[in-house]
């Protein structure tokens, strides 16, 4: 059966995938990727520098996807890369770590299309432990057994004129790029739509728990008062009400 193209010139989407090493992993995201209906009309891998075979895992798809490789510059300057080289009206993302259920874009495009006023679709992650992990590290970790909701990179779909409203990934981070991405798209008004369906599978492994090294932490607590920095400035700002007039007609 062949396979159904994308959804109409309304829906033209561009998958981004950063990636970093990742060469164990990254056919899997790829593969979750080509078979999503609608079918996205470009896969855009963006190398940030591997020195592991990642390049000739990319090399294997030929011309089905979109290859860039650039020196080494962090995960913000390479998710901007491949923003800058997309050409579709719909922007999704994908760690290449991670692995998207096969209705993700489905039922995300159905959102976007229903709801004109919705600016960005999330769904659910599902949390896997890596058959690779250190068994010793695994048995230190929780990992939580239901589904969670997902203000994630890998389970977002998003207008690009929406995504420019609040402008590319700040490269000043190491991690948490897409945490202070998203508190500015809150700042920013723009609308979003949670499924309550699972949307992708988030892999747990030694190399993406960075969240419990302590530099990672503190970027984390720097994202935060940025965020509560912007709110305050934008408050003094404000022209405050004036309660002693009515307003003229």
């Amino acid at each position: 059966m062949a396979r159904e193209r994308p959804m109409s010139d309304d829906f033209r989407i561009s998958v981004v995938i950063p990636v970093f090493n990742g060469a164990g992993y990254l056919s899997e995201a790829v593969n979750s990727v080509l078979e999503q209906i609608p079918t996205p009309v470009e896969v855009i891998v963006v190398d940030d520098g591997s020195t592991d075979n990642t390049s000739g895992v990319a090399a294997a798809y030929g011309n089905v996807i979109c290859y860039d490789r650039q020196p080494h510059k962090g995960i913000s300057a390479t998710l901007n890369r491949g923003i800058e080289m997309s050409h579709g009206n719909l922007i999704a993302f994908i760690d290449a770590d991670d692995v998207w259920m096969s209705d993700k874009l489905q039922k995300q495009t159905s959102v976007l299309q229903s709801q004109p006023e919705t600016d960005m679709v999330f769904g659910h992650s599902l949390f896997f432990q890596s058959p690779d992990m250190d068994v010793e590290v695994a048995r230190k970790l929780h990992i939580p057994g239901n589904p969670q909701p997902a203000f994630m990179k890998s389970a977002m779909l998003i207008r690009r004129e929406a995504f420019f409203k609040v402008g590319l990934f700040d490269p000043a981070w190491q991690v948490g790029d897409f945490v202070d991405w998203f508190a500015k798209s809150m700042e920013a008004g723009l609308r979003v739509h949670m499924l309550p369906d699972v949307v992708f599978r988030r892999r747990v492994h030694g190399r993406n728990m960075t969240i419990v090294e302590r530099s990672s932490q503190i970027d984390f607590v720097r994202i935060l008062k940025a965020a509560l920095d912007r709110r305050r400035s934008a408050a003094r700002t404000r022209p405050e009400k004036d309660t002693n007039h009515e307003p003229s007609i």
